[in-house]
């Protein structure tokens, strides 16, 4: 952890030095090339600020002069017009001179005599006066009076106005009349010192600034104005030691200022500029390009910060790839191939993963190969690790394994997986890991031997199937070629009815063979598929067995059997299941212990009630035959579908092979369990063992009365059929008990034939399901569909071939009431007529 957090002090050292260090230098160069540049642009600003400065002075000047010159000129010719007046009037008071001197706008005027004492005057203030007798000290003002001819004007500053002097000889004695006035603001230009500089602006903040070494009298920056210089040079503008050039640059206190002076007439002008404002375009690039420069400093530490990320996390990866992969596998080493060195990662000794220290490849092989390899491996194992060539043999196979097994015959997979490769594409480290495998290669050794098991059976069962086809072929032509040939003999003896009757006999022997034939290998395809739905409905057990006994006494009398039926003791017969399968079922067993007995044989049937839960009684059905018995080995496959105790072919009509499994599949599906006991030679018992529900309400018994013998004459049919053999059987069966037919040929006729028959004329439709144009199906829905009377109440009967429960439920969905299979049975035709004629009659109640 400590050298990890140090290696990360180290990798955020090496980032932030070497860009601060490109910064700096940066930072330094471009300083020094924006400063002179700023330098050099600040020294231009200043040349040309002092010039326009000097430009504007000497304008102001000039302007000035030309005002001067008129306001003296102005007043000379006042002053020698008031000296015309005073010669022509010889003698002037005060108060004819004040008159004068406001009517002519003069501020004071004086009459001196030739030793300049006043001899007239004006009322005249103190700071007048000494103006005045300054000037009348002047030796050119002295030299009027001796040179009349000459005139004296001057301006001069008292206090602080302004005023204009002027001075002529006295044309009625000697003399001199002086007069001034005061320069008034309306009568001077609109320029003005002090504001001359007012309202300019100037590059970088630059202040100009007009001096007459004592007092700022013009610039710029108006607060200044009027300042003492001194004051200025000490404060805002301290004094400083200028170069030849005029330039200075100086630094008070947080305030840092570049400056030139120059000189114009009596008057010292200074150009000054902040530092702030003269290298406000260098501080603003180094503002922004450090701004800059951080921005893609913090991006490419960003980038670097997320690739270090990515970096850890597939780092981090595949540290738990490798964590897990050691939870796997019991061998984890992680080897470079460049160095030969081996890192161990997981290994059933734990004092060698925390050793810390790094392994040789030669090491570990020689440790692993001496300690958990078996001798008969050891050459391909060490062979298996050479890293001289395991580059290129992960090339040529990227799934690079090893099996092998250690001395205690432990089963394991080396696996060699790729980790990483250097900039040359080199392979640089693998991860090799060793699993136990020896389960799996058990399970794989029982898998292959159940598969063997299953190809075996399916090969079996394919035998047994391509046997039954053999014999189904025998078994099915015997009784065809019965049947033709039956017929050709009957053809042969017209008049013989005792042979007529014997041929008919034979045929439907051999027809009802065929059938039962049919009706098995649909039975069992029925089973295999899931199709068999279990019923739900009431009986009574000792109804059932009487009516099995009664049916198989026939068949067991033909064949010289004796039948016997046993009833042990009961509680329950009113039973609630599938009635339907379970006759099936016992139907299946007798028969077979009839057909497979010996002339003068027996067949015993008992059942008994083994016990009561409350709802569920259980059921034991035996039936014991001294018939031929199965051997030892046709026992094992006695209910495996087709099997057949006799593989040759036969001369009598026996069973298909099917009856015992659709016996066993029924039983097991009603919850039950069947099993026997042979020997062959004496015999075979089975056992079937079934519950059943208790009827909660038995029918109640009802006593014997005589029934009159039901018929169906003058019953109206519609019979729909396509084929036109079973057209006629089904025909000739029911007007041979006396029914009217309307014959239909598909459900398209049925449907008009239906229709345009008046309400209540059919009492019952026998109806085809296959047929063209349209089926029974959609005929049966098209009927129930229509708007009459007994379109929703009129018995429809399906007569169809197919014998599977889906079949029968889509004739009930449909419409359809009753179900008849073929080859139809005249007396179940009569039956389910008549069951028809007595829904009619219900309805019609």
């Amino acid at each position: 952890m400590k050298q990890e957090t140090s290696h990360k002090r180290r990798g955020f050292i090496s980032m932030l030095w070497m860009p601060l260090t490109l910064y700096l230098v940066m930072l330094v160069t471009s300083f020094v090339v924006l400063t002179w540049h700023d330098t050099r642009n600040v020294w231009k600003a200043m040349d040309a600020t002092l010039d326009f400065a000097v430009a504007r002075l000497e304008q102001y000047f000039n302007a000035m002069s030309n005002e001067r010159a008129k306001s003296e000129i102005r007043l000379l010719d006042k002053t020698a017009e008031l000296n015309s007046r005073i010669a022509e009037a010889g003698v002037i008071t005060n108060e004819q001179l004040d008159q004068y001197a406001y009517a002519q706008r003069l501020t004071g005027i004086v009459i001196l005599d030739a030793d300049m004492n006043a001899v007239v005057q004006t009322t005249i203030d103190g700071d007048a006066a000494a103006a005045l007798h300054s000037m009348l000290q002047k030796p050119t003002v002295r030299e009027i009076v001796d040179y009349p001819v000459k005139a004296y004007m001057t301006r001069t500053q008292v206090g602080s106005r302004t005023v204009d002097f002027a001075a002529v000889a006295r044309e009625d004695a000697p003399g001199l009349v002086v007069a001034y006035a005061e320069r008034e603001e309306e009568d001077a230009s609109d320029m003005k010192l002090e504001t001359l500089f007012s309202g300019f602006t100037f590059e970088m903040n630059g202040t100009v600034t007009v001096s007459d070494g004592k007092t700022i009298i013009a610039s710029n920056s108006a607060e200044i104005v009027g300042h003492d210089v001194k004051k200025i040079e000490e404060g805002s503008i301290p004094h400083a030691q200028w170069d030849e050039s005029g330039r200075l640059h100086i630094v008070d206190g947080m305030t840092a200022w570049s400056g030139k002076r120059t000189a114009f007439e009596n008057y010292s002008v200074y150009a000054m500029f902040p530092d702030l404002a003269v290298y406000n375009s260098r501080n603003t690039i180094l503002l922004y390009g450090t701004l800059i420069y951080m921005g893609i400093w913090l991006c490419f530490a960003w980038l670097r910060a997320q690739q270090s990320r990515r970096a850890l996390e597939k780092n981090s990866e595949q540290a738990r790839i490798i964590s897990a992969i050691s939870e796997i596998y019991c061998f984890t080493f992680l080897v470079n191939v460049q160095r030969g060195t081996v890192r161990i990662i997981k290994h059933p000794v734990e004092q060698l993963m925390k050793m810390d220290r790094t392994w040789s490849m030669n090491e570990v092989v020689q440790m692993q190969a001496a300690q958990n390899v078996a001798p008969d491996f050891r050459e391909a194992f060490i062979s298996y690790c050479d890293l001289t060539t395991l580059a290129q043999r992960l090339k040529e196979n990227p799934n690079l394994t090893l099996e092998f097994r250690d001395p205690k015959e432990k089963v394991y997979l080396m696996t060699t997986l790729p980790q990483n490769y250097d900039r040359r594409g080199r392979l640089e480290s693998v991860l090799m890991v060793t699993q136990d495998v020896t389960a799996e290669k058990e399970r794989e050794r029982d898998y292959q031997l159940q598969l063997k098991k299953t190809a075996e059976d399916a090969e079996r069962a394919n035998i047994v199937k391509t046997d039954f086809l053999r014999r189904m072929s025998h078994d099915i032509r015997t009784p065809i070629n019965g049947i033709r040939g039956m017929v050709e003999i009957s053809r042969r003896y017209v008049g013989d009815e005792a042979k007529q009757e014997e041929c008919r006999e034979k045929i439907m022997t051999a027809s009802g063979f065929l059938l039962d034939l049919v009706n098995d290998v649909l039975n069992m395809n029925k089973l295999e598929s899931g199709a068999v739905t279990l019923e739900e409905k009431p009986f009574n057990l000792r109804q059932m067995v009487s009516e099995i006994v009664t049916m198989v006494e026939g068949q067991a009398w033909h064949e010289n059997v004796q039948v016997s039926c046993k009833t042990l003791a009961w509680n329950h017969e009113n039973l609630i299941g599938s009635p339907m399968h379970l006759h099936q079922v016992l139907q299946n067993v007798v028969g077979n212990a009839v057909k497979y007995n010996c002339p003068g044989g027996s067949v015993t049937i008992s059942c008994e009630e083994k016990g009561f839960d409350g709802t569920t009684a259980t059921f034991l059905f035996t039936c014991a035959d001294t018939g031929r018995g199965m051997s030892a080995a046709f026992q094992q496959h006695a209910f495996e579908a087709f099997a057949q105790e006799e593989s040759g072919a036969r001369t009598a009509y026996k069973g298909t092979g099917l009856g015992l499994p659709i016996a066993k599949e029924l039983v097991e599906q009603m919850g039950g369990k069947i099993h026997f006991e042979s020997e062959l030679g004496v015999g075979t018992t089975f056992y079937i063992t079934l519950p059943f529900r208790v009827d909660p309400n038995p029918p109640k018994a009802e006593s014997a009365k005589p029934e009159q013998a039901a018929s169906i004459k003058g019953a109206h049919i519609l019979l729909v059929e396509d084929n036109e053999l079973n057209m006629e059987i089904s025909q000739y069966i029911l007007e041979g008990a006396g029914a009217i037919v309307v014959q239909a040929w598909n459900g398209k006729e049925a449907v008009r034939c239906f229709s345009e028959s008046e309400p209540g004329t059919f009492d019952c439709i026998l109806m085809d399901v296959m047929m063209p144009l349209m089926d029974g199906l959609e005929a049966t829905r098209t009927i129930r569909a229509m708007q009459r009377p007994d379109a929703a109440t009129i018995p429809i009967v399906a007569m169809t071939a197919n014998t599977f429960s889906e079949d029968e439920q889509r004739s009930r969905e449909a419409g359809m009431n009753l179900f008849l299979n073929k080859p139809v049975d005249s007396v179940k035709m009569l039956q389910t007529v008549l069951e028809c004629l007595k829904m009619g009659g219900e309805n019609a109640l």
